[in-house]
């Protein structure tokens, strides 16, 4: 995840353009991840809008840095005060500008991710709802005739009809997911609704490599911006408690602006152990998550042989066409379950590194 965050890096100065159109990609054209990565940044209005809001919180800056003679150290006059309350805020908001930022970047990388991997997904189930209105078709024929013969019952005609019928229902529904994850992923990267570039790239399972939990969660806390937020707000209060100036102006009393370190702190503290269990939860269903992709890697693993014999069984005239069309339903379902699970197994790995894009702080 870092890696390909340096990597896109590059990508962010196509941010600076005001306005980006991408022309309909032609049906198959390829869309690796990092292309799809690039394509997301240069598109995205919400991080321009993020960067100008750090050149207007710098502007803002430098001019209360302007208006401010001296730093003070102690009590001061209410003007001195006025001013340097001033610069800390203005300096907080162009630091809180540039944490919004990377906290907007990592938010698309993983916005892209989800949105290829959803599409990828509702591919894999289309094919599996393809093959399941075939095998139901087959079924319902099947027992249509066997009714013509008096060999079933009208019970079990009326059954595998509505089988056959919802299997019809369950494929068209999921060609309109595909669809509106296609339409979904296309807005993202700047494409046009219609475009059906051909994604290339399949999640890859690599379990997460945790050596120290406490160290994870250490640097969580030095990196979340909420965390940040929250412990400026503490440095922000202690330093107006400093530099009171015990002017009738003062919006507060002393004791009322002591009493106001101390909320910062508890807000401080909650925000922290807020993070930190939000943190610990996520590794652990990840843990959960890597335990059941095994399961699922035996269960393809066990599909697939059966299929194998199945095929065998049927060039030897042992079973029915309808018993070899169910075992390939089986691999395909199989196929479908890992690839889902893959799927949200990266997106919960990259949200573990960037817990606050998933918990939107």
């Amino acid at each position: 995840m870092r890696k390909l965050l340096v990597f896109i890096l590059c990508a962010i100065v196509l941010i600076s353009c005001t306005g980006v159109a991408f022309a309909a990609e032609p049906a198959g054209h390829q869309m690796p991840m990092q292309q799809a990565v690039k394509m997301a940044i240069a598109n995205s209005s919400s991080l321009r809008a993020s960067g100008y809001s750090i050149d207007q919180s710098k502007e803002d800056l430098d001019a209360a840095s302007k208006a401010l003679d001296f730093t003070p150290t102690g009590q001061t006059t209410p003007e001195v005060e006025q001013a340097y309350n001033s610069y800390v805020q203005k300096n907080l908001n162009w630091m809180s500008a540039k944490k919004s930022y990377q906290s907007a970047l990592d938010s698309v990388v993983i916005s892209v991710y989800q949105a290829y991997y959803n599409v990828l997904e509702a591919k894999a189930s289309l094919d599996a709802a393809q093959q399941s209105m075939n095998y139901a078709e087959m079924q319902y024929r099947g027992t249509v005739l066997k009714r013509q013969l008096g060999c079933a019952s009208k019970w079990q005609l009326t059954q595998d009809s509505e089988s056959y019928e919802s299997a019809k229902q369950a494929y068209a529904s999921a060609e309109k997911t595909l669809a509106d994850s296609y339409q979904k992923f296309n807005q993202l990267i700047g494409l046009s609704a219609a475009s059906r570039p051909e994604l290339t790239d399949q999640p890859v399972f690599s379990p997460l490599q945790v050596t120290s939990l406490d160290a994870e969660i250490s640097r969580v806390l030095d990196e979340s911006p909420s965390v940040w937020k929250a412990n400026n707000a503490v440095d922000q209060a202690e330093i107006a408690l400093n530099i009171y100036s015990y002017s009738p102006a003062e919006a507060h009393t002393y004791k009322s602006a002591e009493i106001s370190v101390s909320i910062a702190e508890q807000n401080a503290q909650t925000e922290k152990d807020r993070t930190v269990q939000a943190l610990r939860s996520l590794y652990y269903n990840i843990m959960k998550m890597e335990d059941n992709h095994a399961i699922l890697v035996k269960k393809l693993s066990t599909a697939e042989e059966s299929l194998r014999v199945a095929r065998l069984k049927y060039q030897c005239g042992l079973i029915s066409k309808i018993d070899l069309v169910s075992a390939e339903n089986s691999v395909t379902q199989s196929k479908l379950n890992l690839l889902q699970a893959e799927c949200q197994h990266v997106i919960q790995v990259m949200s573990f590194e960037t817990p606050w894009v998933s918990s939107g702080s």
